[in-house]
């Protein structure tokens, strides 16, 4: 367990961290100058990435986080982004020229389309979240071809034992080096775990609040957070 996070916030550190750093690292090659986008950037896995690609970042590197609140945005800038809004238009206004070199996408499903036209030449989009049974977005092939972009999936389960060292590594050096935002959680006790359950099914569907990792605990505090997380 990283110093300074207590037992709860470290349960929410595994597959939230190890899947963002599939996505940046081993997936879009992420290196310290890229500028970085990340669309839904506000639930566990938008927030690591943040968070990962900020401490492995040069100092004058560009990360945005889109999130629908201002709650999200503020997580966001909390862990060294720049927050926006969702659409093309919001984070055009921050993008002040070119484009990105790698977006992570967890809302795929509604902005794979809008990612083609704000990814740099030679640029890489991750695809990490995509609901099922949602619309499809228009994706207008020709900017793959004439930017020479790449689309990517990433699949946690794809990760080698090797490759899991590796990302464990690098979260404790990100936690270790003077970040200590840890990750926000939402507790409950046994008792609520068919609500914890409820919350996390409506989560899937893209419905209720995306901030704070569901976490269940024995003793009776269930809202209750880690002092340095966000409330």
């Amino acid at each position: 367990v990283p110093t300074g996070i207590d037992l709860v916030s470290a349960a929410a550190i595994p597959i939230a961290y190890l899947t963002a750093h599939r996505a940046l690292f081993k997936v879009a090659r992420t290196k310290p100058t890229d500028r970085v986008l990340v669309r839904g950037a506000s639930g566990a896995v938008g927030l690591a990435a943040i968070h990962l690609a900020r401490h492995f970042g040069s100092p004058e590197r560009l990360i945005v986080g889109t999130a629908s609140s201002e709650e999200g945005r503020a997580a966001v800038r909390q862990r060294g982004g720049t927050g926006t809004g969702h659409s093309e238009e919001e984070v055009k206004k921050v993008l002040e020229s070119g484009g990105f070199d790698v977006i992570l996408d967890l809302m795929a499903n509604e902005n794979l389309g809008s990612d083609l036209q704000l990814v740099a030449p030679a640029g890489r989009i991750a695809v990490i979240g995509s609901r099922p049974g949602a619309s499809q977005p228009q994706v207008d092939a020709r900017q793959v071809l004439v930017k020479e972009a790449s689309v990517h999936g990433v699949f946690l389960w794809k990760q080698t034992e090797d490759d899991r060292r590796e990302a464990y590594r690098d979260i404790f050096r990100a936690f270790s080096g003077g970040d200590k935002v840890a990750p926000s959680v939402r507790r409950f006790t046994f008792e609520e775990a068919s609500a914890a359950h409820d919350i996390v099914a409506l989560q899937a569907q893209g419905k209720g609040r995306t901030d704070g990792k569901v976490v269940l605990v024995p003793e009776a505090n269930a809202e209750e957070q880690s002092p340095a997380g966000l409330q």
